[in-house]
């Protein structure tokens, strides 16, 4: 019997035309075709159980056909029969097809295959169209595949190739390339294979070969999505984007083990950010992995979004691996949608797709600056102000050029108090502006309300309610009640800044100086902000901030005792030098903790020993203590990034 693995191949040892596209199956004989098919469909990952339906037919017939079920819905039964004619009629595709119809395959098949030994479809298309009309009918999908799809499926299966046309057809035909790219292929589907001596042979392999497994390793990233595929794991990654699109980002993660075989969990943005990415080169802790749950019976437990997974060590290896690789590619996208937006710092909301709030205001001011813009719609009249266009609950300033933007009030869920009004502006309505006249950014919508609208409001609002005949009427009342209602306004704010102020970005470390850096840093660390607790340092970084702290000792501030029970020092320190000196034996000593409990305990110890103020220090000693907070700072930098792209998401 030619069909079993041991059985010796017929090889079509044949030179092909120089410049040939398409191998010449129609060269082979009905064994040769028989043997090609069933070695072709099992290579197809997306099948299992490939097995002969029956015996060769007679010369008329010169088929065999074969039958397969598809490996993520084991249920589905393939039926392919495969046709080695040189001439393979529409009356004869359309006899083969009638023939499956009237057998009883027809009653449990989900797809039916015709494979040919002809180089494309020609006279059979309608043919072909009517055939899948008559398959349909039965619920029964229908495929036909030519030599040119044959010679396609090749490109991942050379072995194949070598097998049936020799090593002279993969000079033309294939590449060392491809051979490669086969075998890659072969380990990764053989994880996930449901026969347990394919996938621990995979998995053994890989392991034999320790860390270097590059080969196996693929990835696609663009500005708007990215593919990762690792050995255990497979990621498609949709990137939030600026321009004119408005949605956050998402994810489809795929395990590459049997009993994960065809499953795919879908993450949101906000699970993304908040469990699986920004912990780069962290160790696997549940603290800087809360995706990571632990190990139970020498098995890794992770749970993605609401599926829970059982996985060997290797396995969580590489999905930490892409994780990170992930996450910097993620980042880097919502860097990219801010900029893009002119948006930085703002936060993001869902609230009828994706919008960034500029500010607050108190509801009262809201609904002042709408009666302001009501009163000055554009068919009302021909002043500078005059630019609002239908301000029932939102603010449209148009000009020449159509729209400048579109601002919404909104009360926003854990942003806004009571009597409170998020102000959103929506980037659906912005394109990049060659000129002056086009559509604000959220930067330029921000500086507009807040500098000019504003201001024009309340100054409108005044002249409205106490001027005119009530303030010749009654002038002090008048004017009373005026400067009542500008200091409510004032003291309103009338506005309140959302935007986060990053520490590195723009050097606002810098700007506002040693003090406010550090009391900012010890303030997120001790627990209040945005995802500090899977925050980690390495020792080295924790030896940095030590030494940063006998630094600052040397301006003798602070009261001894709280700085040294901060830092744990048991050893007595009658002044300030003998401290600084405890702290460098420490760090040369022993093992510097990096728990975020010590770490923030140095900090308030720092804010003791500036006592306030920080220009007593000399610029070489700043220096050195601003570079030991560097890591500290990005950390904090990086999680009010993630902050504005998932609170209010």
């Amino acid at each position: 019997m030619h069909m079993n693995e041991s059985a010796p191949v017929i090889l079509l040892d044949e030179a092909h035309p120089l410049g040939s596209t398409v191998l010449q199956f129609e060269r082979m004989s009905p064994e040769q075709f028989e043997q090609f098919c069933w070695w072709l469909v099992r290579k197809d990952h997306q099948l299992q159980g490939c097995q002969l339906l029956g015996k060769t037919g007679n010369q008329t017939q010169h088929g065999v056909d074969l039958f397969a079920f598809q490996r993520a819905r084991p249920d589905d039964l393939v039926v392919f029969e495969c046709k080695c004619w040189r001439n393979f009629t529409a009356p004869a595709l359309l006899k083969a097809v009638d023939a499956f119809l009237d057998g009883p395959w027809a009653h449990v098949a989900k797809k039916f295959v015709i494979i040919i030994a002809s180089r494309g479809v020609g006279n059979l298309a309608m043919s072909w169209v009517e055939a899948q009309r008559r398959l349909a009918q039965r619920g029964i999908d229908g495929e036909l595949w030519t030599a040119l799809h044959l010679t396609e499926k090749l490109q991942t299966a050379p072995d194949v190739l070598a097998k049936f046309f020799g090593e002279i057809s993969l000079s033309q035909f294939a590449s060392q390339w491809m051979r490669r790219v086969g075998f890659q292929e072969l380990i990764l589907r053989a994880l996930e294979d449901s026969r347990p001596e394919s996938s621990s042979l995979a998995r053994e392999y890989l392991r034999q070969e320790g860390e270097d497994q590059s080969a196996l390793v693929t990835r696609h990233i663009s500005e708007i999505a990215g593919f990762i595929r690792r050995p255990y794991v497979e990621i498609n990654a949709l990137f939030p984007c600026g321009g004119q699109y408005q949605y956050p980002g998402s994810a489809l993660i795929s395990i590459k083990l049997p009993d994960t075989s065809g499953v795919a969990v879908s993450l949101s943005q906000k699970w993304l950010l908040k469990n699986f990415l920004g912990s780069s080169d962290a160790p696997w802790t549940t603290q800087c992995r809360p995706f990571f749950k632990g190990q139970f019976e020498k098995q890794q437990i992770v749970e993605l979004g609401n599926s829970r997974f059982s996985l060997p060590s290797e396995a969580l290896e590489e999905l930490i691996r892409a994780a990170d690789e992930l996450s910097e590619q993620y980042i880097a996208a919502l860097h990219r949608q801010e900029s893009d937006w002119h948006a930085g710092n703002f936060p993001f909301v869902s609230w009828l797709g994706t919008r960034v709030v500029l500010c607050k205001l108190d509801s009262w001011v809201w609904s002042a600056t709408l009666r302001f813009a009501k009163a000055h719609d554009v068919r009302n009249g021909s002043s500078p102000w005059h630019i609002f266009h239908e301000a029932h609950n939102r603010l449209m300033p148009c000009k020449a050029g159509g729209y400048r933007g579109f601002l919404w009030g909104a009360e926003i869920e854990d942003l806004c108090y009571e009597n409170e009004v998020a102000i959103l502006w929506d980037p659906s309505f912005f394109i990049k502006r060659t000129d002056e006249i086009g559509q604000w950014s959220c930067e330029e919508a921000f500086n507009w309300l807040t500098k000019e609208l504003l201001p024009a409001a309340l100054s409108w609002t005044l002249t409205k309610n106490y001027g005119g005949l009530q303030s010749w009427i009654h002038p002090i009342a008048s004017r009373q009640s005026a400067r009542e209602y500008a200091r409510c306004w004032e003291e309103a704010g009338p506005y309140t800044d959302v935007r986060s102020v990053p520490l590195l970005d723009g050097d606002n470390h810098l700007r506002i100086g040693l003090v406010e850096t550090v009391q900012r840093l010890q303030a997120f660390y001790h627990g209040g902000g945005y995802g500090c607790e899977r925050a980690f340092f390495d020792v080295a970084e924790c030896k940095e901030l030590h030494l940063a702290m006998a630094t600052l000792l040397k301006g003798g501030r602070g009261y001894l005792g709280y700085m040294m029970s901060k830092l744990d020092i048991d050893e007595p320190c009658s002044s300030h030098e003998q401290l600084a000196e405890c702290i460098r034996s420490y760090v040369a000593g022993s093992e510097v903790s990096n728990d975020l409990y010590v770490l923030e305990n140095v900090m308030r110890a720092m804010l003791e020993a500036l006592a306030d103020d920080d220009s007593w220090l000399d610029s070489a000693s700043k220096k050195q203590v601003f570079s030991a907070l560097k890591p500290f700072m990005a950390y904090y930098d990086q999680q009010c990034l993630i902050e504005r792209h998932t609170r209010y998401i």
